[in-house]
């Protein structure tokens, strides 16, 4: 019924071996990775009676119009007037709503369902399964000893320390945004940071897990911000989506764009907006009608909007469940390559290639900063780095990101996560070195810059390492022409190997870095937006008459 993704049916295997032991499992898994799809064909396969817990409307009707198109209508709905128990009829699955059935106040509606008669609770955007309304559905459900419990997604970490394991017992499988992007399933990512110097955020408090909203609205809603902010904005085409932290930050955002910078090209919404208002934003989103829209609460859970080009953030935020599912809206790949993207992990290399050349080759998050601020702020190493990444990695690769970030092509964060890597490796290996021979005067003991590309190839072991890494490099310069025979030759007479595919714009940039004083393999072991970051950073260094620190 379901065509599934191969990674998908390792994620629901996982889940039913975990549930050999376990009563409530977890599937950890990226915006547009098909979370749904995954549920739906649990669902289906289920062999007694399925409630799917939701919180909102359109969590409801998306994924039963799914089942729909697939066949499938032995459907039944709890929420609001609806009623899913009263009749003689039992529908294998039922959507039921939180709201209505969670409160306390609700206990007697939710008293109709009777808990042996379901065998598998799913809670979709299950990262809301801590809250006390979540808990009481729950609670109910596992009177049933035999019950099964699956919380599905992509937001597993909460800043304010309540976590899934509160409510679930086990992670039974996780598939992140970072290996999603390498697998070709959704599309990468580029981050712009913009410094709004008019924007003083250093009185501002926190209020639960983010910046206080009414402090940072009486901020955003000062005249030269808004104006700041609006006037970036208005240069930025493409179907966009801005987050805002309050409604009437949203609303003055929208009517300054459409009265003065781009006319009738935005719109405002929120989470009470009504869903026929939601549905033709979104329309006139992806039929290039619209650029903007302005939001509050509404486009963080759920939407499928895969002509969405960028997502930006009208001030930073704390909250990291609201970030990770902001950021995530823009995943997903353009409709045109829907069926295209198939095949196991082998397939990778020609995912990346179809997404690359597609109307969509990659998404936009641009976030607007204010000078200062005393709290911790969302980025993206946050969501693709994670806590698999060791602190002293993690702190660097979010000072690197905060350099190119600011640059014009933006910040790829796998690159900066691998800079930061290579910078804590030979910080590292100096630091075991100072150790080592601390006694010798010869050596001193600098930090790395990861910006000036100063890299020493040690032993044999080293000499492969940068060997392998430069052959891996070749594919992230695109095709081109090949080297010409002079590049070649003068890398011949410095006695350095190349390896095969090096294009003519390639090895032109390498021969920049050599004669800058970067080390030949550390040079060729570059990405193509590192070289040119390094290149140009040195460049700069050296006419400022820094060059003997750059190289």
């Amino acid at each position: 019924m379901f065509d599934l993704r191969y990674y998908q049916e390792q994620l629901i295997a996982s889940a039913h071996k975990s549930w050999e032991s376990h009563q409530s499992t977890a599937i950890i898994s990226a915006t547009g990775t098909g979370k749904t799809e995954m549920y739906m064909s649990m669902a289906v396969s289920e062999p007694g009676r399925v409630l799917v817990l939701v919180h909102r409307d359109y969590l409801v009707t998306q994924p039963i119009e799914r089942l729909e198109r697939a066949g499938f209508d032995d459907v039944a709905v709890e929420k609001a007037e609806l009623r899913a128990e009263d009749g003689y009829k039992r529908n294998k699955i039922v959507f039921a709503s939180v709201s209505s059935i969670g409160p306390e106040s609700q206990a007697k509606r939710l008293s109709t369902f009777d808990p042996h008669g379901f065998s598998l609770v799913i809670v979709d955007e299950g990262h809301r399964a801590t809250s006390p309304t979540y808990r009481r559905v729950l609670d109910h459900f596992k009177r049933n000893p035999r019950l099964k419990i699956l919380i599905v997604t992509a937001t597993p970490n909460r800043k304010d320390g309540v976590a899934l394991r509160n409510v679930c017992e086990s992670v039974s499988g996780t598939y992140g945004p970072s290996q999603a992007m390498s697998e070709g399933w959704i599309v990468p990512v580029k981050f712009f940071r913009r410094d709004v110097e008019s924007l003083d955020f250093s009185n501002v408090r926190l209020k639960g897990t983010d910046l206080d909203p009414e402090q940072v609205q009486a901020l955003l809603m000062q005249e030269k911000p808004l104006h700041e902010v609006c006037s970036s904005l208005a240069e930025d085409r493409g179907p966009t989506i801005v987050f805002c932290p309050e409604v009437a930050v949203a609303r003055a955002y929208s009517e300054l764009m459409n009265n003065r910078y781009r006319p009738g090209r935005s719109v405002m919404l929120y989470a009470d907006s009504p869903d026929d208002e939601r549905e033709d934003a979104g329309k006139k989103l992806a039929q290039g009608d619209l650029d903007y829209i302005f939001n509050v609460n509404l486009y963080t859970e759920g939407y499928d909007l895969p002509n969405l080009l960028r997502v930006v953030w009208a001030a930073p935020t704390a909250s990291l469940v609201r970030y990770t599912q902001g950021v995530g809206r823009v995943f997903r790949t353009h409709p045109s390559l829907r069926g295209l993207l198939c095949g196991g992990p082998d397939m990778s290399p020609q995912r990346r290639l179809l997404i690359d050349q597609s109307p969509k080759p990659f998404g936009i998050v641009v976030t607007y900063y204010p000078v200062n601020c005393k709290h911790e702020l969302c980025d993206p190493v946050d969501i693709l780095g994670g806590d698999d990444l060791p602190p002293d990695v993690k702190a660097a690769a979010k000072q690197v990101q905060d350099e190119t970030s600011k640059l014009g092509g933006g910040s790829e964060t796998e690159e900066d996560i691998e800079t930061a890597k290579v910078f804590c490796d030979l910080r590292a290996i100096a630091n075991q070195k100072y150790r080592d021979l601390k006694a010798k005067a010869s050596f001193a003991d600098k930090a790395f810059d990861p910006m000036s590309g100063r890299k020493t190839v040690g032993g044999q072991k080293d000499v492969s390492e940068a060997r392998e890494a430069a052959r891996k490099a070749v594919g992230t310069w695109g095709a081109g022409e090949p080297a010409s025979d002079k590049q070649i030759g003068w890398f011949r007479f410095k006695r350095i190997a190349i390896p095969e595919g090096v294009t003519k714009f390639q090895a032109s940039v390498v021969r920049d870095l050599i004669e800058l004083g970067v080390q030949a393999l550390t040079a060729l072991g570059y990405s193509r937006q590192q070289a040119l970051k390094v290149r140009d950073e040195m460049r700069s260094r050296k006419q400022q008459g820094g060059s003997d620190d750059a190289g």
